[in-house]
């Protein structure tokens, strides 16, 4: 008997082991040989500008509450449809309140798609009701994308990291915040992220054969929505899973009578969002490609080429920087002529994400050595979220890219770009209102200069620490943050 125990563990473990390098060799090691057709993509393809350079009006989202509020207003003012599509739900009273906005545009009659991504949804546990609820209402569909397949792991890289609401085919908000209290929250909540959305509104101002940046988000979310790696959230509700949703159905209408009753005293401004829009003298959108394993980097490609453009000034501001060697293939650097170039990311201090910090810090020394500033954020209860560029103060792009490989070559994401100067320069004067007062610069040598040391937030010995050991193994892996 013994024996037999004995024999059964090896097998066991054996199973586990070759699961575990099959795992490794596939999900891992397999992405790390991937070499850019670059020919293919830079050379050949023409920006997106030159065709979709409708005029559509824009307004900037920045602070975190009138972003709650933004969103309660798209989906609360659409009277026939409503597009969604999120990488995660991030918790707290947001996520509710949330799908109690949608449940009641539905009852409305209003026809809601929901897409969000098939891994980090994060609608578990007690909040996996809210999935039977939407699945159970008759104007709602809920698919996900690219849920998790444990027999094939090169597919777990590829993930949906979009972030948009399209309202009626007329309204669109666009950016890098998922739906959680963090995201939303006034000054002082703890552990806020800085962030920043656009609203879009569509104009009748279209040119021949250009169409508006809308249409665009539409076409593209159509095309996520019905894609082969899309699937609805359940087939068909069980009778326990119907009564779940009947009575999570009945919680979510009930949270929404009481967010109208009892909002926070913040969400009870008004806003005239009309007087927020600004004119454009083009919107356009980019996208990545669809594949798994490797996508065609569209965003990063059309980046690149306005980084190339740029003829004085370059403004980049990303939770991470992770300049891979793919990544650096696309850029001839000795086309960046812009003299201010300027790039913002979180310190060790405010970053929530050590191992793509740790990324970052083995390129920190490097970017702070060319001809550029390079910035973190400090906190102190906050990090930055934010996935913004202003070029020549005048083209400003705003979505879900971060800068690294994984934003690069492996998640959906998606942009607007657009060509304002009066939106540029709102933007930028937020940025210097709320984050750059509260960043350090980082010198040649990769540290903070000597007069800014002490104004360095603190970071206790066990994150440091962390990241010391995060830093040196993350080298072996970067194609993969």
């Amino acid at each position: 008997m013994k024996r037999y125990n004995l024999s059964v563990k090896r097998i066991i473990f054996g199973l586990i082991g070759s699961y575990l390098l099959y795992v490794l060799l596939t999900a891992v090691v397999l992405f790390g040989f991937y070499s850019p057709d670059i020919q293919a993509t830079v050379f050949e393809q023409e920006s997106a500008y030159e065709y979709f350079r409708s005029k559509d009006r824009v307004a900037l989202v920045d602070d975190g509450v009138k972003a709650g509020m933004a969103r309660l207003h798209v989906i609360e003012n659409a009277t026939s449809s409503l597009d969604i599509s999120y990488y995660s739900m991030q918790g707290g009273d947001s996520v509710p309140v949330f799908f109690s906005t949608i449940i009641d545009a539905a009852d409305r009659g209003v026809e809601v798609q929901i897409l969000l991504d098939g891994i980090f949804h994060n609608l578990r546990g007690k909040d996996r009701d809210m999935i039977y609820a939407v699945e159970k209402h008759p104007n709602i569909e809920l698919r996900f994308y690219e849920t998790l397949d444990i027999l094939r792991p090169w597919t777990w890289h590829n993930r949906l990291h979009d972030k948009f609401i399209i309202a009626d085919q007329e309204v669109a908000l666009i950016g890098g915040r998922n739906i959680g209290d963090k995201y939303f929250a006034s000054d002082g909540y703890q552990d806020a992220v800085f962030d920043r959305d656009v609203m879009i509104k569509r104009t009748s101002e279209i040119e021949a054969n250009q169409i508006s940046a809308i249409d665009e988000m539409i076409h593209y979310f159509q095309l996520v929505w019905e894609h082969e790696y899309t699937a609805p959230a359940t087939n068909n509700l069980r009778n326990r899973q119907v009564k779940k949703a009947e009575n999570s159905l009945e919680k979510l209408r009930e949270t929404y009578i009481l967010w109208q009753e009892n909002k926070p005293l913040a969400y009870q401004e008004t806003i005239d969002w009309g007087k927020m829009f600004h004119p454009t003298n083009g919107v356009y959108f980019v996208h990545n490609s669809l594949e798994r394993g490797h996508k065609e980097p569209n965003v990063w490609i059309e980046l690149v080429r306005l980084m190339e453009q740029a003829e004085d000034s370059i403004f980049l501001q990303s939770p991470y920087i992770i300049p891979t060697d793919n990544m650096i293939r696309f850029l001839n650097v000795e086309n960046v002529t812009a003299d201010d170039i300027t790039l913002l990311t979180n310190s060790l201090a405010a970053t929530p994400n050590i191992v793509a910090h740790s990324g970052y810090r083995n390129h920190r020394k490097d970017l702070a050595g060319r001809d550029l500033n390079l910035y973190e954020y400090q906190g102190p209860n906050d990090s930055v979220h934010t996935k913004s560029m202003v070029f020549d103060k005048q083209i400003s792009a705003v979505g879900s890219f971060n800068l690294d490989a994984r934003s690069t070559f492996l998640n959906t994401e998606s942009m607007v770009f657009i060509d304002s100067e009066s939106f540029a320069h709102e933007l930028i004067e937020k940025q210097e209102q709320t984050i750059l007062p509260n960043s350090l610069p980082v010198s040649p040598t990769g540290d903070y200069h000597p007069e800014y040391e002490e104004m360095a937030a603190p970071v206790s010995s066990f994150k440091r620490g962390l990241a010391f050991v995060t830093t040196i193994l993350v080298q072996f892996f970067e194609f993969l943050l």
